[in-house]
């Protein structure tokens, strides 16, 4: 009998053991996983039939603005943006140059502060004979 009750208590630690590894082990992915995105990833679709150059990207937190690669037809180019410089308040901004040498804002994301997170998905539709780009722009923030 005693033998029996030793094993019960010895399985019962391992048991306690294993539980409380398992609780540790999911508190510490949560952690990693929930930490996981800085900055704001922006995914730019180009939809239309033909490649866009000339883009590129503002905001106040970066050293200088970030000129994005030409984009070929029916390709998405990704990026991360990860603004460090002080700021209190902020928007991103994607510009580009028309044929007309005018130069066209469209706000990725209106307002955002320091330790702020998110995505952007930008879907540019069409070009006009002007130049104009014509664009779906979906944000979503965490703050």
């Amino acid at each position: 009998m005693r033998g029996e009750e030793s094993v019960r208590g010895k399985r019962k630690v391992v048991i306690s053991f294993i539980v409380i590894l398992m609780i540790i082990i999911g508190f510490i992915s949560f952690k990693i996983y929930s930490n996981k995105q800085i900055g704001f990833d922006i995914e730019i679709k180009n939809s239309t039939s033909e490649s866009i150059k000339g883009l590129g990207i503002t905001c106040k937190g970066i050293s200088k603005d970030i000129v994005l690669p030409e984009i070929q037809a029916g390709k998405i180019y990704e990026l991360n943006i990860n603004p460090s410089e002080d700021f209190s308040e902020n928007s991103l901004i994607l510009y580009y140059q028309d044929n007309r040498g005018y130069t066209q804002k469209h706000i990725l994301i209106g307002y955002f502060e320091k330790g702020y997170r998110g995505k952007v998905k930008v879907d540019i539709t069409s070009k006009d004979e002007n130049g104009l780009l014509m664009m779906k722009i979906q944000e979503k923030m965490k703050y």
